[in-house]
């Protein structure tokens, strides 16, 4: 019975529980690049969209277009995107170097 124990332990261990790390490092530097691109790209849409955010001399503030709005969102939504990709892929990649920290190692 406890052969059997341990070999069900050994095959759950090699197939399902323990965690094929540097394909997860490997997504999750993928993920991170494709963050970083799409904020490159929403970065670019906004240095050449010309957005006013200074008051004129006036001091009136110019009116935002409907893309203006659209490309300061984009890039607003693609900040926390590059910062939890770039947090996992840390993490990942720290598993990876130190694997006697891992629990399930």
């Amino acid at each position: 019975m406890t052969r059997l124990v341990i070999e069900v332990e050994r095959l759950y261990d090699t197939t399902v529980g323990n965690r094929n790390l540097q394909r997860e490092v490997t997504r999750a530097r993928a993920s991170y690049i494709g963050a970083f691109q799409q904020l490159a790209r929403a970065m670019t849409a906004f240095n050449e969209a010309h957005v006013p955010l200074e008051p004129d001399d006036d001091g009136r503030l110019a009116p935002w277009t409907r893309d203006h709005v659209q490309i300061m969102r984009a890039c607003a939504e693609a900040w926390p995107r590059v910062m939890e990709a770039r947090r996992q892929s840390d993490a990942l990649l720290r598993d990876l170097v130190r694997p006697a920290a891992r629990p399930y190692a």
